[in-house]
């Protein structure tokens, strides 16, 4: 892998939750849902501790119980959004 692909693999690897929680608050715009806010909460989240990995990379061999909080705000997000999708009174 070049430096170039390095780079841009590292950088998608933020812009991509960014847009999702974007979009995700804009639907909370339109309806706002609790379950749109677990979904916002979780992927914000998820996003600090990738920044948090970022900046400190060895802090995941030091406090490995901070994976686990990281992959449990995955879940929440899944969770929210599929809370919202069945929820009976959300916006088509």
């Amino acid at each position: 892998m070049t430096g170039l692909e390095s780079m841009l693999q590292s950088l998608l690897s933020f812009i991509v939750p960014a847009m999702v929680l974007v979009a995700v608050g804009l639907l909370w715009r339109r309806n706002r849902s609790p379950w749109l806010l677990l979904a916002i909460a979780g992927e914000a989240a998820g996003l600090g501790f990738r920044t948090l990995l970022a900046v400190a990379p060895d802090l995941i061999n030091t406090a490995p119980k901070l994976f686990s909080l990281w992959t449990l705000t995955g879940f929440a997000f899944a969770v929210g959004l599929l809370g919202y999708a069945l929820e009976p009174g959300a916006k088509k």
